[in-house]
């Protein structure tokens, strides 16, 4: 017989990330744990039912039982963090952890003068900021592993509420010894078949370049040649000063001159962006990420 008692939240939670995750590894990554430590709290969770609740081979997927748990299982984690929400809202108080997740530019430029002042208004808060690209941490805030996402594009899930909070300009890089940094303004027709440095797919920074170059009929892999792709966006920088190729980037991320690199002007091609403080509209936000909502809100009404 299921002894219910010895079944806890937190095999819940090991169980749930493993299924939203696909993946014993990624899981144990998101709850900051050991591998085999989430391993055994599946298997004992498997033990206690009598069933197998993942098929491991060829991927990571939950049977039939698994699936029939899932969403109790979610309902059992968001009903604790209910509770949380409903008890430290009646006593006033903002305390407790905040998970925020955000894409290059913001993890690196936008949030740390933001934090600075909450967390001085606010000690009792500790944040774990997960950084990654626009796409993951979208991505993160979806599935419930951050309550706030800051990121350089609008998501594309209607459960997520987006609040543009600040914007930046993209700007088109150059090694000093490329051919087209001897030039005043380009036309269009000048980057064809030149090789370009990329952000990976998520990025809000090569989304934002896509969409401008598209209005001028170009496009990666067709008129420009992607020679490379990193993850962020000093790498790009980096590669660009080191004469890979061209690439667009953050103004943020050029930084102090650089006798490596030069700013391309092409004519007709100007991307200006904003970044989003997005998060669920279906769940309750704890305190303290509204105390943080507020914070980041109220710094881009100041003058």
């Amino acid at each position: 017989m299921l002894d219910s008692t010895a079944i806890s939240l937190r095999h819940f939670e090991v169980f749930v990330a493993v299924a939203e995750t696909g993946s014993f590894s990624r899981a144990a990554e998101r709850l900051r744990l050991a591998q085999p430590t989430v391993s055994g709290h599946v298997a004992s969770l498997e033990r206690l039912f009598g069933l197998r609740l993942f098929d491991r081979e060829p991927t990571v997927q939950a049977t039939p039982a698994g699936r029939a748990l899932l969403q109790r299982a979610r309902e059992a984690l968001a009903a604790r963090e209910r509770g949380i929400v409903e008890a430290l809202a009646a006593a006033g108080t903002v305390a407790g952890d905040l998970d925020l997740a955000g894409s290059n530019v913001p993890s690196t430029y936008l949030l740390p003068p933001i934090l600075a002042g909450f967390l001085a208004s606010h000690p009792g808060v500790r944040v774990r900021l997960w950084s990654g690209d626009s796409g993951e941490a979208i991505e993160r805030v979806a599935t419930g592993a951050a309550e706030v996402g800051a990121v350089g594009r609008r998501p594309d899930d209607d459960g997520l509420a987006a609040v543009p909070f600040d914007e930046d300009r993209v700007v088109l890089l150059a090694p000093a010894s490329h051919p087209l940094a001897r030039h005043g303004t380009l036309k269009a027709s000048d980057l064809k078949g030149a090789a370009f440095v990329l952000r990976e797919a998520g990025s809000g920074t090569g989304r934002a370049a896509e969409n401008a170059l598209r209005k001028l009929d170009l496009e990666f892999g067709r008129d420009l040649h992607v020679c490379c792709e990193v993850a962020s966006g000093e790498a790009v920088r980096e590669a660009v000063a080191a004469g890979i190729g061209l690439a667009f980037v953050s103004d943020r991320a050029v930084g102090k001159e650089d006798s490596r690199i030069r700013i391309l002007q092409v004519r007709g091609l100007s991307i200006r962006r904003s970044f989003f403080l997005v998060h669920s509209q279906d769940r309750t936000l704890s305190p303290a990420a509204e105390a943080f909502l507020a914070a980041a809100k109220g710094r881009r009404e100041r003058p």
